[in-house]
């Protein structure tokens, strides 16, 4: 299993959205869904529903850049499911 490398953008978001890093990590590790990035053919978007903290759904997208040796979550964002 390749290691997942949070980028420090990708940690300022985590942080800003007020996101668990352990829901980015199994989002990316698991996701429900996986899409092509249509702005860059080399990242995918890793998607997990989840409730945020007043218990309402939301849909965390994680941008993902896969290289031979790791797994880099480039940023990370929730969006209304």
């Amino acid at each position: 299993m390749k290691p997942i490398r949070i980028t420090p953008y990708c940690q300022g978001r985590i942080g800003a959205c007020k996101l668990d890093r352990n829901l980015v990590e199994n989002t990316v590790r698991s996701p429900e869904q996986i899409v092509p990035d249509t702005e860059d053919s080399k990242r995918t978007i890793c998607q997990s529903r989840f409730l945020d903290v007043n218990g309402r759904p939301k849909l965390l997208r994680v941008v993902v850049e896969e290289t031979g040796d790791e797994i880099i979550a480039v940023t990370a964002y929730p969006a209304s499911d």
